[in-house]
């Protein structure tokens, strides 16, 4: 070019390009600022995981927590309240970012799913593989899809749904079977509050449907420790569920953040309302986990949302023609 302008330079000049140019600009810059950030949290995740007892660094992730910094005096007075705002997904960002880095550090050391979800409760030999039900049709043919699973299964029968969870909460059977959706209703909601009443853990779902395959009841195989049947290959399991106090509401936002940056698909949440009892209210959240970054994930909620309670990382039987 001479250094002049024609006139058709004006032509196809255009504010909104520019501005969209500068833009593109900036994301470059910060992409070489998030590699200084992804290799200092690197680097903190090295520092936190050189402690001996795994275990307790697990428990105490919360303490390693970011924390948000205000912004500094040099911005302008109208951009502070939005900076602001902004601090609070950077933060999120960052505790993602420090959950990766961590998981990696972890990941030779030890398997996770034993130190995070420890079998706390002890099985008797005499009951081991023991299922109990209240016997009924679906029931039967739910028993026979979880029977598989489980060397020696032998079904024993309970009068009510109530009694079969205190007959595991009591150590008598090993597992009980609850339904826990159907096709009509959605999540059963009494069904739900038996299972966080008797602190009970989902082992295995599977779908039993009737004469009309459209009006299908999904089943959920119970016991009361967490560490999933295959924890020594998560892939092979497909669900993670877990409930968050209704007090915690407001780090929903940063938890389904958090399960899209690791690769998790939301699949519901529903609430469960305080009972007459006064248990605490309460959202269960439930994730497809296929392909997902499950571990670091896990870390996350362990570093932000400690007062989570785990109800299951489990398969989904499939059934011939459902």
């Amino acid at each position: 070019m001479n250094g002049t302008f024609t006139t058709k330079d004006f032509a196809t000049y255009s504010p909104e390009n520019v501005i969209a140019e500068n833009l593109e600009e900036l994301t470059r810059r910060e992409d070489l600022l998030g590699e200084l950030e992804i290799a200092h949290l690197r680097e903190l995740a090295k520092e936190i995981a050189q402690r001996d007892d795994i275990a307790d660094l697990l428990s105490s992730l919360h303490d390693y927590r970011i924390s948000p910094i205000d912004p500094c005096e040099n911005v302008l007075t109208n951009n502070t309240e939005l900076l602001l705002r902004s601090r609070k997904m950077l933060e999120t960002r960052q505790c993602m970012l420090l959950c990766m880095a961590l998981y990696q550090e972890l990941s030779d050391r030890a398997p996770l799913l034993p130190v995070l979800f420890p079998d706390e409760y002890e099985i008797a030999p005499h009951t081991v593989g023991r299922i109990v039900y209240q016997h009924n049709s679906y029931a039967d043919d739910a028993y026979l899809a979880f029977a598989k699973l489980i060397p020696n299964a032998r079904a024993a029968y309970a009068h009510n749904f109530q009694t079969a969870c205190q007959e595991v909460f009591d150590g008598h059977c090993e597992y009980c079977i609850l339904p826990i959706e159907n096709a009509v209703e959605g999540e059963l909601i009494g069904f739900a509050k038996l299972i966080s009443q008797y602190d009970l853990k989902i082992a295995a779902a599977c779908d039993i449907a009737g004469a009309d395959a459209s009006r299908k009841t999904r089943f959920a195989l119970l016991r009361r420790n967490m560490l999933p049947f295959f924890a020594s290959a998560v892939e092979t399991n497909e669900i993670f569920r877990f409930s968050l106090p209704s007090q915690s509401a407001y780090l929903m936002a940063d938890i389904l953040s958090a399960a899209r940056f690791f690769k998790l698909t939301f699949l519901c949440a529903n609430t469960l309302p305080i009972d007459k009892e006064g248990a605490t209210a309460c959202f269960n959240l439930t994730f497809d986990i296929r392909g997902g970054d499950l571990y670091p994930f896990l870390l996350y909620l362990a570093m932000i949302a400690p007062q989570y309670t785990p109800i299951g990382i489990y398969s989904h039987i499939k059934q011939k023609g459902l």
